[in-house]
């Protein structure tokens, strides 16, 4: 009886360390075409236009974006925003969350690069690890206003993103679009998954 036991336990532990030995490895691109929906190695989510509205006097929501779906959020797409008769200011940011990386362009500091439709996210983009303006719009009935940022009625643009997992560099992009600096609408976002060569 005890040899069967041993005998068991042994190839149990066989079979086990077979299994292990098994599992493929993954492969990685580095680096993802904005706007590709589809492909080997493409994680693809569409919204169905999520959009943040503003309600009058004041609103303040977000989305959260699990942007390669593995149940761990890794931004935040906030807007909020006030008016009254005399003035009004929105804000329309993006947050990092953990490991997770936004595309801003090159001599500028917490601002969202539009990056269009077919470039390439990758390395070379210059990235930053923290809460990121798409676009704060400010008015006021005497005629004053400013704004900062880049998204404000733009179509068909692209937010680079980079998340690292463990020892890799998953690349995506967020598509959003923001109408006259009131309405932030989620369309839809992307980013490369491991695949297993066949």
């Amino acid at each position: 009886m005890k040899k069967l036991i041993i005998t068991s336990f042994f190839l149990m532990s066989l079979f086990a360390c077979d299994k292990e030995n098994t599992q493929p490895d993954l492969e990685y691109f580095n680096n993802i075409i904005a706007g590709k929906t589809e492909g080997i190695g493409i994680k693809y989510s569409e919204m169905l236009t999520d959009t943040l509205f503003f309600y009058y006097p004041s609103s303040n929501t977000n989305r959260y974006i699990d942007i390669n779906d593995d149940g761990i959020n890794d931004f935040d797409l906030k807007f909020s925003g006030t008016a009254s008769p005399g003035h009004g200011n929105s804000n329309n940011t993006i947050l990092t969350i953990g490991n997770s990386f936004l595309a801003i362009p090159e001599f500028e500091s917490y601002i969202v690069d539009t990056i269009p439709i077919n470039d390439t996210i990758d390395d070379k983009l210059i990235w930053v690890n923290d809460t990121c303006i798409l676009y704060n719009y400010y008015w006021e009935a005497s005629g004053n206003s400013s704004n900062t940022g880049l998204w404000n009625d733009v179509r068909n643009k692209y937010i680079g993103t980079k998340i690292l997992v463990e020892d890799k560099a998953l690349f995506g992009w967020i598509r959003v679009e923001i109408t006259s600096g009131w309405n932030l609408t989620l369309i839809e976002y992307a980013c490369t998954v491991g695949f297993e060569l066949e």
